[in-house]
């Protein structure tokens, strides 16, 4: 029902209900609203309806519209009061009846940005996210800040959220060299929001695959001397391999190792 279409007086000759809607019969027009609508209000027969009861009946009814529709984004997943309150105004233009919505469904708790703060907490403590990633999750998603600032980190729980994410990712980079594969787990960590002293002490834990490195050293050895070739020759190639490949992150002494090895089975 719009305002803009409600006109003089007119009289309720009879209703009918149906589902969660009562069709309201005057005169000459049937009148959609709903049924809390319909309570609220407590209209019957014969009853004169004016023109600013109609308008109040239509305020209220556009507050119940919004209250099913905040309801059935709340069943699909749970929302904050500002993503809320924002997705209500995108789809109705009325923000004082939107207003009044969040208030009524804010009252009867079924909007509890405390309950919204818990749902997400227990999700992410189930995947393992570390509380800095969390922090700055509800502060991107307009979370109230007060809210926010009352959470509290349990250290011994980070840490134990950090070691099965570890345990997830540590052997996700075996294809790269020891170097690269604790950067990238360290980055990866970071992203996911973790203390970087907490990350540090796991990556001292994570031991080396010294044939799977050695492999990596010669592969890289093999393609660092073909691109080099071209420019350098002799101790100047050689010192240039070297530094490349301590700028990839192998030990020297690995790299001399593999560099005797490889050089042996060419002669």
């Amino acid at each position: 029902m719009q305002l803009e279409e409600i006109g003089s007086i007119r009289h309720l000759i009879n209703y009918k209900i149906k589902g969660n809607h009562v069709i309201l019969l005057t005169e000459n027009e049937k009148i959609k609203i709903f049924l809390a609508t319909f309570n609220y209000f407590k209209l019957k027969i014969n009853q004169e309806i004016s023109r600013n009861l109609l308008v109040e009946i239509a305020r209220y009814d556009k507050r119940e519209e919004v209250k099913i529709y905040l309801k059935g984004l709340l069943y699909k997943r749970p929302y904050n009061e500002k993503q809320l309150y924002q997705k209500a105004l995108a789809k109705f233009d009325s923000p004082k009846e939107v207003a009044l919505a969040m208030k009524d469904l804010k009252q009867s708790s079924i909007v509890d940005e405390k309950d919204y703060i818990d749902n997400y907490l227990e999700y992410f403590k189930k995947n393992n996210y570390g509380k800095y990633f969390i922090m700055n999750y509800f502060i991107e998603q307009g979370t109230r800040k007060d809210f926010v600032n009352k959470l509290v980190f349990n250290e011994d729980e980070e840490k134990e959220k950090a070691r099965n994410y570890f345990d997830s990712v540590k052997n996700k980079y075996v294809g790269s060299n020891f170097t690269k594969q604790k950067k990238k787990i360290y980055d990866l960590m970071i992203l996911r929001g973790f203390d970087p002293e907490v990350i540090i002490d796991l990556l001292s834990h994570l031991e080396i695959n010294t044939d799977k490195e050695r492999k990596n050293l010669a592969k890289d050895y093999r393609k660092t001397k073909i691109k080099l070739s071209n420019k350098f020759e002799g101790s100047m190639l050689e010192s240039r391999i070297v530094n490349r490949l301590i700028n990839l992150g192998y030990e020297l002494s690995m790299i001399r190792e593999v560099i005797n090895e490889e050089e042996s089975k060419n002669d």
